[in-house]
């Protein structure tokens, strides 16, 4: 008698690990099906690009100038946010710069006064007698890459 409940025991415990198997399969299915076909929507407006919303002026450099390129160690500029108000601005992918510069928010036509002090002096080089240095702005209402040239 004693080896009857055994036997049962034993096939009802496969049958109940094979039903978690095929559930535990099902689900992770469902998880993966959900997370590819899933889609955080669209911001409630277009960015504009950066360049478009942006002005910058008073652009000054600390650096070396040497045959046709500059050795910059630091920048000056005044960012102004033209088109409107710039909530949440940083400033991005600035060569010799391994961090973001978090400028915070922007009202409309107010000037901002940027420093970046690079912690690795970069060389620009000399294209068509200007020297261009690029960054990427983002914020709420805008993104994208910036040139400035350093004269």
């Amino acid at each position: 008698m004693r080896k009857k409940s055994r036997a049962r025991r034993k096939i009802r415990k496969k049958i109940i690990n094979r039903w978690r198997l095929i559930l535990l399969c099902v689900v992770g299915v469902i998880v993966i099906a959900a997370a590819v076909t899933w889609n955080p929507g669209e911001s409630e407006q277009p960015r504009v690009p950066a360049e478009e919303y942006f002005s910058i002026s008073n652009i000054m450099y600390y650096g070396e100038e040497q045959n046709n390129s500059i050795f910059v160690y630091q920048i000056w500029f005044e960012l102004t946010a033209a088109q409107g108000d710039a909530h949440e601005v940083y400033i991005t992918n600035l060569p010799g710069y391994t961090e973001y510069i978090d400028v915070g928010n922007i009202s409309q036509n107010q000037t901002e006064g940027i420093e970046i002090n690079l912690y690795t002096p970069v060389y620009v080089f000399e294209r068509n007698g200007r020297f261009p240095f690029s960054f990427r702005i983002s914020c709420h209402e805008a993104y994208g890459e910036i040139t400035i040239y350093l004269e």
